[in-house]
């Protein structure tokens, strides 16, 4: 019963979230060192099913948006929240390099529900803080990394949809990682 109790929750919240995000959304966004969760276990490589996505304001030069997926780890079966600012792909030119983008490029409706999870180690932090210092920057300048190490103290934020009560609940247990997939979901 319990299972069945669960699986007509998340079918609701999966159709509420994919189908018709659109309206009324309300958003909080929680600074990451404050906010409370029960951390997860999570082996890299894990297949995830994906259920909901909060959506959110885009990172700036000031912020940094950890978005939520609520997901079903595939090993476990187990409903998981993952907090990411960034979604990846395989490069399809370039074998071992991979494409990364915000995860408010996720596009539901070409129906790709299947990621892999990362963990999010300090080369992947570092890029992301400087993300913003790098986009004036040509292939051969120079950087001076003082003022590119002055530039990455970003605020970090947790985007809670307040419109759906499932990406706040505790009882879902939370990971900071990267959403890898192998269909590109943009």
């Amino acid at each position: 019963m319990k299972k069945i109790t669960r699986l007509l929750i998340l079918t609701t919240v999966v159709h509420t979230c994919f189908a018709s995000c659109k309206p009324k959304q309300s958003f909080l966004y929680i600074p990451l060192e404050k906010y409370k969760y029960r951390e997860a276990k999570i082996q890299p490589g894990t297949e995830l099913e994906l259920l909901a996505f909060s959506g959110g304001k885009k990172s700036d030069e000031e912020s940094l948006y950890y978005y939520q997926f609520l997901v079903l780890d595939m090993t476990t079966k187990d409903t998981l929240r993952i907090f990411t600012p960034l979604i990846s792909i395989d490069d399809p030119e370039e074998a071992g390099k991979k494409i990364v983008t915000t995860p408010l490029e996720f596009d539901p409706d070409k129906h790709i529900t299947t990621a892999y999870y990362e963990a999010k180690d300090s080369i992947t932090n570092l890029m992301l803080q400087a993300a913003e210092s790098f986009k004036d920057y040509k292939s051969g300048d120079s950087i001076d990394l003082n003022s590119l190490m002055g530039s990455i103290n970003k605020k970090q934020f947790v985007v809670i949809n307040r419109s759906i009560p499932e990406f706040d609940d505790p009882k879902y247990r939370a990971v900071i990682g990267v959403l890898h997939f192998k269909d590109q979901p943009w």
